[in-house]
């Protein structure tokens, strides 16, 4: 060094308690959330609470979080761009499909493109998501039995869209008022 040696502050190498068990705490939270990732998902779609369940809770916020949105967005906006012309679609696909593939429902996607335009616009604008319009989008796109693929589906896929979409709106929380009662 031109002005001589700096002196290294002193640090301490051994960790606190307090410290490695929040870490390891923290790392075994994130692990049993990645394992269990579709039922929770499962579960955030159908209306489940996150505030008692740490794990549907840190899988409800890494939903809503940019980059889940992104990747929803992709993947659905692949999804119909496969459904439009899957021969270009799967020769411009960054990501190579290998194994087996469950069918697509080519003619629906396709005729269901606006709704499908407006979930892929609405993950990616800058408002906030609630995580059930996530999990749902999820759903469509990875459960073979959804009508994304599934053509006996109990719901249209133009109303599985629509409510996903529709879920994506964030819930108001209700301020209680108090009413004085009649006598």
């Amino acid at each position: 060094m031109p002005q001589g040696i700096a002196p290294v502050p002193p640090f301490d190498f051994a960790p606190t308690a307090a410290r490695t068990r929040r870490g390891s705490e923290s790392a075994r939270l994130r692990l049993r959330t990645w394992l269990h990732r579709g039922a929770l998902d499962e579960r955030l779609a159908r209306g489940a609470d996150a505030g008692d369940d740490e794990r549907l809770r840190l899988r409800a916020t890494q939903l809503a979080s940019r980059e889940q949105r992104e990747e929803l967005a992709l993947a659905v906006e692949h999804t119909l761009e496969t459904a439009k012309d899957p021969v270009e679609a799967q020769r411009t696909s960054a990501v190579p499909t290998m194994g087996v593939r469950v069918p697509l429902r080519v003619r629906e996607i396709r005729d269901g493109a606006p709704e499908l335009g407006a979930l892929i616009a609405r993950l990616r604008d800058a408002e906030p998501i609630d995580p059930q319009g996530a999990a749902m989008t999820k759903r469509l796109l990875v459960d073979g039995a959804s009508p994304f693929y599934y053509a006996r589906s109990p719901v249209t896929l133009q109303h599985a869209v629509r409510s996903a979409r529709l879920a994506l709106e964030p819930v108001p929380v209700a301020i209680e008022v108090e009413v004085p009662l009649a006598a």
